[in-house]
């Protein structure tokens, strides 16, 4: 009788085990979001996992839309970049010659770029279209990486595998505890 009852409690957590399994994997994440308060994200998760185009235009336009101003932005805007960051390690009064020095006036020869200084990009023209190239790919890049980092984040909760390993731990420890019993 006692090998009876361990056969059939052995069945009954194998189909319980299945059965648990399938709830799981139609479920499993959706009821783990809703544990965490990140249901939103699951929903856009599910999304994207089925048609990713789409998605991104409903809920990351803001990416798009940054990716989409990189790829339309004037050969200025990036040479700009360049003049900015060329500026940001130095220190003194008059960098390019259309700065103002420390008594208002222009700075003109005395700049660190007309005398051939620390500063090399003043002027649009000064950044080659290499750079330009260079930098607007670069930005893009990065762009479409940060969109694909959001996105990526949202289809991992949608497939959270933490409840599958909750599922094996109970299951594994109570058939344990019911083999030595």
């Amino acid at each position: 009788m006692k090998t009876f009852i361990k056969t059939v409690s052995a069945r009954i957590i194998v189909v319980c085990f299945v059965v648990t399994l399938i709830l799981n994997h139609l479920y499993g994440s959706q009821a783990f979001s809703k544990m965490m308060g990140t249901e939103a994200t699951y929903t856009i998760g599910q999304q994207c996992s089925f048609d990713r185009t789409s998605c991104e235009n409903i809920y990351f336009k803001d990416y798009l839309n940054k990716i989409s101003s990189l790829s339309n932005a004037s050969r200025s805007f990036f040479s700009n970049i360049y003049i900015q960051d060329n500026k940001k390690g130095y220190t003194g009064n008059c960098p390019c010659p259309y700065n103002s020095d420390s008594r208002g006036g222009s700075c003109g020869g005395r700049s660190s770029y007309s005398k051939g200084g620390q500063i090399t990009f003043c002027y649009d023209r000064d950044v080659s279209d290499s750079l330009i190239a260079d930098k607007k790919s670069s930005m893009i890049v990065d762009a479409q990486k940060n969109l694909n980092d959001a996105v990526q984040k949202d289809l991992n909760v949608y497939h959270e595998p933490y409840t599958f390993i909750v599922i094996i731990l109970f299951y594994g420890t109570l058939w344990f505890y019911l083999k030595n019993k």
